[in-house]
């Protein structure tokens, strides 16, 4: 079996397997070369898959001149696709009445049962075409053959800051999410870091605040006309009309405009895509919901007029057009990362991931689950970024917090059984104006062998090529041996603590036989019950790990500030 994700003993494996033999398929991803099983097809991948059955698995269709859709641009991965599906025949008629007779192909949404059958029946009736020229290899249509991102081995840091930071300091990471966007400190980082990944970023709710030149109808109104602002933090920002009847000016809503405008800033500055800071989805905007608004512009409050669902239902359906919108302006090869303030996901076609900000401290069976279907079905590779922001009001947390190196280590055993990214900010240091970074990050283990497993109750483990994570999510601390870490597959110890300079009675370079991992509780925002459990990295061969760390401004610290 070719790809790493359907395992032979999966009742779909021979299927899969006799896509991949006849060249129907190449996968979703490589590195390591995935099929991706439980996530859906788009319009766009559906006319690659049905043409090939047509044509044949080495047909290559040339360039489209023109097209009779608006929403399949010039240099778009599967124009030449959709072109050639039209040109067949394919496509024509199977859609959807509520679309029909528009002119949208739809190449970022799933296609329906109902529509792949239509298009199935066609391709198999109609003749078969010319002979094509043979090609070398078949190739993976919808990805590039090496996306973004995955040449970064575990851990993976991430910083998220507002600005101010120097290109030494930001090569310290793998990604790096922030409004600067000096094209010339980005190619400075990049230089430091071939790997970086720079992904600039916007508050999409206060669009308009960051370009006050846009027209100030995009806003969104209540039912007396009066500007909608997004309150608290941010004071008299106006919030931004993301539903899909917002106001048109000059034939275009906020909706169309904002892609165009930070497709134009990723090509300024030469990022690898880009992310928000906050996006409001349908999640968010359910428990947010304002008292007051006006999306369809009639002077009557529509939670009254038509309820909260209809007013969840457009901004929903606002948001995921203009994320359509961007994926198709950024091509393939772009990341798109996104916070929704919550953990719902829109428009998996076109996002990469989500940035979970102040991300909870719990891992249960229903968060694994989610985000495992999550990784399945964004658009490849998937970016999740978990962020751990110390709370004062635990009363563990030492009085600098950025020495909790417990609730740091929590924080990032969850981002490796799950995954993700890792961001961390201690208390003084402010929301999104600086993350630290710890001696784990310079840290190399490689990639996963095998998911997580939990190895006793609520204590999980995953291995990786050169090391293992283990991570107590437990409110009390648990004591292991090295033989309940045997039980994880893919194991290859004997390991070691790696020797660092933060936290050296953790972190003492010994060979790994037990270790206590530590677990409390306490009452948080809301007065939720938060957990802060443990964790430790553990490396295949004798490590030291003790980098010298830059402030922001420049110059380096170690122990405080």
């Amino acid at each position: 079996m070719p790809f790493a994700d359907v395992p032979l003993g999966e009742w779909y494996a021979k299927w899969v397997k006799a896509l991949w033999d006849d060249g129907f398929t190449a996968g979703c991803a490589t590195d390591p070369l995935s099929f991706c099983p439980g996530q859906g097809h788009t319009r766009g991948e559906a006319a690659v898959f049905f043409v090939r059955l047509l044509r044949g698995k080495d047909y290559q269709p040339t360039e489209t001149a023109s097209l009779p859709y608006v929403d399949v641009p010039q240099g778009a991965w599967y124009r030449k696709w959709v072109g050639a599906a039209y040109a067949a025949g394919i496509v024509q008629g199977c859609e959807d009445d509520a679309n029909r007779g528009d002119d949208r192909y739809r190449p970022q949404e799933g296609i329906t049962r109902a529509e792949a059958a239509c298009m199935l029946a066609k391709a198999k009736d109609l003749p078969p075409g010319p002979t094509p020229t043979p090609t070398i290899t078949p190739t993976p249509t919808p990805r590039p053959t090496q996306p973004p991102g995955e040449g970064h081995t575990y851990p993976r840091s991430a910083v998220f800051t507002w600005c101010c930071g120097s290109a030494e300091y930001y090569a310290m990471f793998d990604l790096v999410i922030s409004r600067k966007e000096d094209a010339g400190v980005i190619a400075q980082a990049k230089q430091l870091n071939p790997n970086l990944l720079w992904l600039p970023t916007h508050d999409l709710n206060t669009f308009l605040d960051h370009y006050p030149e846009l027209p100030g109808e995009w806003a969104l109104v209540d039912s007396q006309g009066n500007t909608i602002t997004l309150g608290g933090f941010y004071g008299g920002d106006a919030f931004s009309d993301l539903s899909d009847l917002g106001v048109r000016v000059n034939g275009q809503r906020l909706i169309d405009r904002i892609p165009e405008v930070l497709a134009q800033l990723v090509a300024e500055t030469g990022a690898d895509g880009v992310a928000s800071d906050g996006l409001y989805y349908r999640g968010h905007i359910s428990w947010y919901m304002w008292d007051d608004v006006d999306l369809d512009r009639n002077g009557v409050n529509d939670l009254t007029e038509h309820g909260k669902d209809w007013v969840v239902t457009h901004w929903g359906n606002g948001v995921d057009l203009m994320l359509n919108k961007l994926r198709d302006l950024l091509g393939p090869d772009k990341l798109i990362v996104i916070n929704t303030g919550s953990a719902d996901l829109p428009t998996a076609g076109a996002i990469n991931g989500l940035y979970l900000e102040h991300a909870s401290s719990g891992w249960d069976g229903y968060t694994r689950d989610l985000f495992s279907s999550y990784f399945a079905r964004v658009f490849q590779p998937p970016v999740f970024v978990l962020n751990y922001y110390v709370d004062p009001r635990d009363p563990q947390s030492p009085s600098r917090t950025y020495e909790h190196f417990q609730y740091m280590r929590f924080g990032l055993a969850r981002a490796l059984l799950e995954g993700d990214y890792y961001d961390f900010n201690a208390f003084e240091s402010g929301e999104h104006y600086f993350s630290e970074y710890f001696d784990e990050f310079d840290l190399d283990v490689g990639y996963p062998r095998g998911r997580a497993v939990e190895i006793a109750p609520e204590v999980w483990a995953r291995i990786f090529d050169r090391g293992a994570v283990i991570g107590n999510l437990n409110d009390h601390p648990v004591a292991l041996s090295e033989a309940q870490l045997r039980a994880a597959p893919g194991y290859s110890g004997p390991y070691w603590r790696f020797q660092g300079c933060q936290d050296a009675a953790v972190n003492n370079g010994q060979p790994f036989d037990s270790v206590t991992l530590k677990g409390h509780s306490y009452i948080g925002y809301g007065d939720s019950g938060e957990v802060v459990g443990d964790g430790i990295l553990l490396v295949s061969q004798p490590t030291t790990a003790c980098p010298e760390i830059p402030r922001p401004e420049g110059g380096y610290w170690r122990d405080g500030r």
